[in-house]
């Protein structure tokens, strides 16, 4: 029976808390040989135990986390990794050698998701329980990844889908709905693997990555929100924007006018169709109502008209385009923004220069389905028109994107 063999039967024969005091002890005698004397671990003895831990399995973790912070403060000097802290460089480099082990098949996959476990319940609790309350929890403590839903159930209910229509697949009418319909799938779906994997997401960083827990805890909870709020932001205003310009270029609707910015768009084509860009809430929400039959009831009552209002469709278009201009200032506005509420969601005052504090996820969507439903409307009335600016609607207004892609991939399947 060779080494690997005798190893792996070895770690079989042990159970998963013995194999973690093992691996900690193989590190030490190594750093034993290394500077040619004996290492003395001094015990934190702790007693409490947590209603989800055992208090002989904890007495053990008291050795284990001792253990570590001894590993972690010599390899952290000798690798040039001071920044991290003593115990959390210690439990990057267990993690690492369990990974290898796994990987080079020393410990099985079972062995490996129950040394996970221990490690999560008597080392991590803390961390996890607070990315469990905290990642991706939107107001009032309704998931992010419901108010995502909303409004791709708004979408994937529109209307515009239905036979009535018939667009074809590269008309912007169509396409500019679809691509709103394909962005808040998957981030709804990104969201909700992130939250079921949690455990696994926090262990993998710490594995893989040189940073403090609590940097990593940060860089989960905070930063990758903002990543995911800021895409969402990003992906939907270039939607819009893309189907204002085709309908601009394809009516010719610049043409005898100045135009110095596109996000004058919005205003040419409301005032050239005769659509009121004032409007009254209550419809915009009587319409969110019809159409999200099956979405969270907490995220409609927010949406929900106080008293009546009068939005302007055009405002809010601005909103969504000062937002997302202050993403190439770290979230500083360019322009004064008066305090304001849709329903019971309230935006705050903003002046130029200063950091935009409205632009959490549920700010963000209730804007995105309002300037859905002013898109809708748009679509609706083109619909209804047979010559806009003189020309004739077109059966097929050409999403000339998705043209490109289209005749691409016919060629490279040729």
């Amino acid at each position: 029976m060779d080494t690997i063999t005798e190893h792996k039967k070895y770690l079989s024969s042990l159970s998963s808390l013995e194999i973690i005091s093992y691996y900690c002890n193989v590190m030490l005698r190594m750093i034993e040989n290394e500077i040619k004397m004996p290492i003395h671990v001094e015990v934190y003895r702790n007693n409490e135990v947590k209603p989800h831990q055992n208090l002989k399995t904890s007495l053990r973790f008291n050795v284990i986390i001792a253990e570590l912070k001894i590993i972690g403060n010599y390899y952290s000097k000798k690798l040039n990794s001071t920044h991290i802290n003593n115990f959390d460089f210690g439990l990057k480099l267990l993690l690492e050698e369990f990974s290898i082990s796994q990987k080079e098949n020393l410990i099985s996959e079972n062995q490996f998701s129950e040394i996970s476990k221990l490690i999560n319940d008597y080392i991590l609790d803390e961390p996890i329980k607070y990315l469990k309350e905290n990642f991706l929890i939107g107001t009032q403590n309704i998931p992010q990844y419901e108010m995502l839903f909303l409004l791709y159930e708004y979408v994937y209910q529109s209307p515009i889908h239905q036979h009535i229509y018939s667009f074809d697949g590269i008309d912007i009418r169509r396409s500019t709905l679809g691509r709103i319909e394909v962005a808040t799938m998957n981030k709804y779906q990104d969201h909700k693997l992130n939250i079921d994997n949690i455990e696994k997401q926090l262990l993998d960083c710490i594995t893989n990555f040189n940073y403090n827990v609590d940097n990593i805890v940060n860089i989960i909870s905070i930063q990758k929100e903002i990543e995911y709020r800021t895409d969402l932001l990003n992906k939907l205003y270039f939607n819009f924007e893309h189907f204002l310009t085709v309908i601009i270029k394809t009516f010719k609707l610049e043409e005898g006018k100045k135009i110095t910015k596109k996000q004058n768009y919005l205003t040419i084509i409301l005032n050239t169709l005769d659509i009121n860009q004032h409007i009254d809430y209550k419809e915009i929400y009587n319409e969110i109502k019809t159409r999200c039959k099956e979405s969270s009831k907490d995220f409609l009552k927010l949406l929900e008209p106080e008293n009546k209002q009068t939005i302007s469709l055009i405002n809010i278009f601005l909103q969504i385009i000062n937002m997302r201009n202050s993403l190439h200032s770290n979230g500083a506005s360019n322009k004064n923004v008066d305090a304001f509420n849709i329903g019971k969601i309230h935006f705050n005052k903003v002046r130029a220069g200063e950091q935009y504090t409205s632009m959490a996820m549920h700010q963000i969507i209730i804007l995105v389905l309002i300037t859905t439903y002013t898109i809708e409307k748009i679509i609706e009335k083109i619909a209804k028109t047979e010559k806009l600016n003189n020309i004739k609607v077109p059966i097929i207004i050409i999403d000339e994107y998705l043209q490109q892609i289209k005749e691409i991939t016919k060629n490279n399947h040729i």
